[in-house]
């Protein structure tokens, strides 16, 4: 055989060898996105099942004539800024938070009334509740809702397991 044709031959095997590598790659690439993809959705799964982990909870909402208090719960593994999140009352009273850091996995109580305010309790100047069964809401500095009494009251509705 001449040096033409075997040059030939040999760079006709090389095209054809990509050429299947590349229809093959192609294959495996959209396997491998295909893959991805179903991994994605897992993902978003448990993102969404995170996601519903709420950062912080209402726990308790106490009412009297005397005292009331609002009690939050930070269910981070570190602080959490409340500094600027809110308490509204289905009354339409709202007390922001001022500079204030909730530790891991801390309680913090808002109370009604004057105080000082400390790393446990911290006082609204005003009435936060105006009758028992107001519902309070807690929204993070961008207005999101981040908790209600209202589902605190549900969880602590619940059956007990025993």
């Amino acid at each position: 055989m001449n040096r033409s044709l075997k040059c030939g031959l040999v760079l006709l095997c090389l095209f054809v060898a990509l050429s299947v590598g590349v229809v093959l790659g192609e294959k495996s690439i959209a396997g491998a996105m295909a893959q991805s993809n179903a991994l994605s959705m897992i993902n978003a799964g448990s993102n969404a099942d995170a996601a519903d982990a709420k950062s912080a909870i209402i726990e308790s909402v106490t009412y009297g004539k005397a005292s009331q208090s609002v009690e939050i719960k930070n269910n981070e593994t570190s602080a959490l800024d409340l500094t600027g999140w809110k308490l509204e009352a289905q009354n339409k009273t709202v007390y922001t938070f001022p500079k204030f850091a909730l530790d891991a996995n801390a309680v913090v109580r808002v109370h009604s009334g004057a105080g000082k305010n400390s790393k446990a309790d911290l006082y609204a100047a005003a009435a936060i509740l105006t009758k028992s069964d107001d519902e309070v809401t807690l929204r993070d500095t961008t207005g999101n809702v981040i908790s209600t009494s209202e589902e605190s009251k549900e969880a602590s509705d619940g059956p007990n397991d025993a």
